[in-house]
């Protein structure tokens, strides 16, 4: 187990920054502004750090993965708060949107949270809190843990490839554990078919046939399709020695190999992306990748 320094990290990442705009140039598709700037890196490295060190805090030991829709899920974000450095993780702005529509998006996001602190604040003082008339310096006071800070699920400001790889490297180095979450549409789908398989690798791998968007967008602000952050994470995991753990409740990934995760470098997670084909949307080929690291065949999941 262990903890990049401030110097450690800025170091790997200004090192791999140039990549990061390269590799990636579906980045800042989807909303507007959201584009490497090479002039100005430490807005980013930054951005990045504060992600891992938020992760490196987090008391669950554990981090959950999956679609976007996580982070507004009422249950999930209760029982595991978000990872948040600088704020929550806006929405993304659609193309024709006007300013108006995306402040009523921006008020509904800031509601959900106000509703989730209020909702954990009730359970850690169920009966009405009513000041007492005389101080008593043995009482007892139930701290409420915030929902916004060193939670499990992904939503912080400044986004971007480089912050999602901090956020996934952080718990490799601290060995933390990781779980597919699933919300919206994807919990039904799962439910339908583990009332029909018996086996539970078996039940995911139908499972991620039948869900084929959870790892790639087919299309991109009408540009080409592109794989899903999910997917880059599990290859992150796959590279860093971690093996998946089957169970009909859940999907977890389990650290085995303690020399791959303390030697996991931001460079390196760049290697594999790219020798993959990350970089040029080679979704065959990634579909490979992950099939034989699932389920130990290539051809498990269709592309």
């Amino acid at each position: 187990m262990k903890k990049l320094t401030s110097g450690e990290f800025f170091f790997q990442a200004y090192c791999a920054f140039q990549r990061y705009s390269e590799d990636n140039p579906w980045f800042g598709w989807q909303q507007p502004g959201d584009k490497f700037d090479l002039t100005a890196p430490v807005t980013y490295i930054f951005a990045g750090y504060a992600a891992y060190e938020k992760v490196c805090a987090n008391p669950l030991g554990r981090l959950i993965l999956g679609d976007n829709k996580l982070r507004t899920n009422e249950d999930l974000v209760s029982n595991f708060g978000l990872s948040s450095a600088r704020g929550v993780q806006p929405p993304i702005r659609g193309k024709d949107q006007t300013n108006e529509e995306y402040a009523k998006e921006l008020a509904e996001l800031q509601k959900f949270i106000d509703d989730v602190t209020n909702k954990r604040v009730q359970q850690a003082s169920p009966e009405p809190v009513v000041p007492a008339p005389v101080w008593n310096p043995n009482a007892k006071e139930t701290k409420v843990i915030p929902v916004i800070g060193a939670g499990s699920i992904l939503s912080t400001a400044k986004w971007s490839p480089l912050l999602n790889d901090s956020f996934i490297m952080a718990g490799v180095h601290q060995e933390q554990k990781f779980y597919l979450g699933l919300s919206g549409s994807d919990t039904g789908t799962y439910e339908k078919l583990a009332a029909q398989t018996a086996d539970a690798r078996e039940l995911w791998k139908r499972f991620f046939n039948a869900s084929p968007d959870l790892l790639w967008n087919d299309t991109v602000n009408g540009k080409v399709g592109v794989p899903r952050v999910l997917l880059r994470e599990l290859i992150g995991l796959k590279t860093f020695g971690y093996k998946p753990q089957f169970h009909k409740e859940q999907l977890g990934f389990l650290g085995w190999d303690d020399g791959k995760s303390d030697g996991a470098t931001i460079g390196g997670y760049l290697d594999v992306l790219k020798e993959g084909g990350f970089d040029t949307f080679k979704k065959e080929k990634l579909f490979k990748l992950l099939g034989t690291y699932l389920f130990e065949d290539a051809d498990a999941l269709k592309a």
